[in-house]
């Protein structure tokens, strides 16, 4: 776990500037930024460039919480990711007087299928919450839980926010 507390603070459970060409977690990974002065960043996963395959059995969390500053938390963020599996749990949770929480953000997925939980929360002055967010998904496939929640003045929440999805199922 990663944890970062501070007048800002970015906290990142497992990071690379570059990319992942096979991702596979069993386990815990969790990173938590807490601000008093400033802006809150967090991520369970970050991979920059791109993630060739994920797969997720285990627990993936992101906490940010930001004293009436910007809050941003991503359960996984890639630049783009190949194939992505979920059998396990994603969270992001994130508060503050901006507050912005995403379970997966990538900028194009061509392969999605989640059997687990994906969750979302935001709570801030302007919230927005997203599920998942990608440019676009080439096939997306749901049996598990994808949930987005939004709390605040201005408030927005997405399930599944996509440009384009070729084929989505959902059962």
């Amino acid at each position: 776990s990663a944890n970062a507390s501070g007048d800002y603070a970015d906290a990142h459970g497992v990071y690379t500037w570059g990319g992942i060409d096979n991702f596979t977690n069993n386990g815990t990974i969790s990173a938590s930024a807490n601000a008093t002065g400033g802006n809150a960043d967090a991520y369970g996963v970050y991979a920059n460039s791109y993630i060739g395959d994920f797969t997720n059995t285990g627990t993936i969390s992101a906490s940010a919480s930001a004293t009436g500053d910007d809050a941003d938390a991503y359960g996984v963020y890639a630049g783009d990711i190949s194939s992505f599996t979920n059998s396990g749990s994603i969270t992001a949770n994130a508060t503050g007087g901006n507050a912005d929480a995403y379970g997966v953000y990538a900028g194009d997925i061509s392969s999605f299928t989640n059997s687990g939980s994906i969750t979302a929360n935001a709570t801030g002055g302007n919230a927005d919450a997203y599920g998942v967010y990608a440019g676009d998904i080439s096939s997306f496939t749901n049996s598990g839980s994808i949930t987005a929640n939004a709390t605040g003045g201005n408030a927005d929440a997405y399930g599944v926010y996509a440009g384009d999805i070729s084929s989505f199922t959902n059962s």
